[in-house]
C-alpha cells in the first residue's frame, strides 16, 4: 500500500483516532475475580465487564437479574449496536407494545437507539451475555 504524502517511514496507514489513542495490546486476558461490576442508579441489574475496558470497538458484560426485577422503571436507549445470548433463566425485552421472550440459547440483536426495557419474569435467575458496539455502558 503507498504512504500517504507526508508519511514517509510510516509503513502503513492507520486511521485517525488509532493514532490519537493508545494501542491497545493485541490479546487481553481477563480473569474472572478481576472483572469491573457496574452499578447502575436505577433497576436492578447486575452487570460484569468481560472484555478488558470500554475503550475499544466492543464492550462485552456479563448480566444477572433475579425473577421480578428489571432492568430500570423506564425504558433506556444507548447509541450502539446490541446482541444479548441467554445462559439461564428468561428474558423478557420490550421495545414499546412489541415484546420478546428468550430463554437459554436464545439470542437477540437490536439497535439500542429503540427504547428497550430487560426484565425477568422468572422462576429463576437470569444470566445473560451482551455485546455492544460501540460501547456506550
Amino acid at each position: 500500500m503507498p504512504e500517504p504524502p507526508g508519511a514517509t517511514g510510516l509503513g502503513r496507514c492507520a486511521p485517525r483516532f488509532q493514532l490519537l489513542d493508545e494501542e491497545a495490546p493485541a490479546q487481553s486476558v481477563v480473569r474472572s475475580d478481576r472483572r469491573r461490576k457496574l452499578i447502575l442508579q436505577e433497576g436492578d441489574l447486575d452487570y460484569e465487564l468481560l472484555s478488558p475496558d470500554a475503550k475499544r470497538k466492543l464492550e462485552v458484560w456479563f448480566g444477572r437479574l433475579e425473577p421480578g426485577a428489571s432492568s430500570g422503571p423506564e425504558p433506556a436507549t444507548h447509541e450502539s449496536e446490541e446482541f444479548i445470548f441467554v445462559l439461564q433463566g428468561q428474558l423478557q425485552i420490550e421495545f414499546g407494545a412489541i415484546a420478546h421472550q428468550l430463554g437459554p440459547g436464545d439470542a437477540i440483536q437490536y439497535d439500542g437507539n429503540q427504547p428497550h426495557l430487560i426484565s425477568n419474569p422468572g422462576p429463576g435467575r437470569l444470566e445473560f451475555i451482551s455485546a455492544l458496539t460501540p460501547p456506550t455502558l
